[in-house]
């Protein structure tokens, strides 16, 4: 905590014309600091180098352990403080950007794996790529529930009753096993003649 002042120093520095008040302000500003607190610091640090220079310390808002110095206004570009933004995603999980204070623009897409539902092709799944294959969830489903609507993309053979058989997402296969869906219809050639019954052709 404490009061900076910015300005030129070269420009009271070289004026002989400078009034007294400001020439001692200025003497004691390039000597080092000293605690003239009444009250004990205890475990504050308490600043004791030269009070002038080029630099003005600063530190992140969000991470104080984070301190840089600027040098001009180039340096106030978001970007220095290297703490990872902690901030929870809708998903629940952390944002894991480099701090990007004051901007709130988190992460959009979460690359945290995640465990699939499927039990036939069990494996991780991108958390941002598992809630757009559960496309079914209600929109008042709990985010710890919603991989009981995960539709499993892995492409799976189905065998048609004329023995053809045809390549379905595994979501959809399971619904077509379980009766839940129709049998797809076949648009291949027989492999046995068919005879109609009428004209026996």
């Amino acid at each position: 905590l404490g009061l900076y002042i910015l300005g030129n120093t070269g420009y009271f520095e070289g004026n002989k014309g400078l009034p007294r008040h400001w020439a001692i302000t200025f003497d004691l500003l390039q000597s080092p600091a000293t605690n003239d607190s009444a009250v004990d610091a205890g475990n504050i640090k308490v600043f004791e180098g030269l009070q002038t220079g080029t630099e003005l310390p600063l530190c992140c808002p969000l991470h104080r352990n984070v301190t840089f110095s600027a040098k001009s206004h180039i340096d106030l570009k978001l970007g220095y403080c290297v703490e990872v933004c902690q901030d929870k995603l809708a998903c629940g999980h952390e944002c894991s950007f480099p701090c990007h204070w004051p901007r709130k623009d988190h992460r959009q897409h979460c690359p945290v794996e995640i465990d699939s539902s499927c039990k036939s092709h069990p494996g991780k799944v991108a958390c941002h790529l598992a809630f757009l294959r559960c496309r079914g969830a209600p929109q008042d489903t709990k985010y710890s529930e919603i991989m009981r609507y995960y539709e499993c993309p892995v492409v799976c053979s189905i065998t048609l009753p004329c023995s053809h058989t045809v390549d379905k997402p595994c979501h959809e296969a399971r619904l077509i096993s379980d009766g839940k869906h129709q049998m797809p219809q076949c648009n291949k050639k027989s492999p046995i003649p068919y005879t109609f019954s009428t004209c026996g052709h």
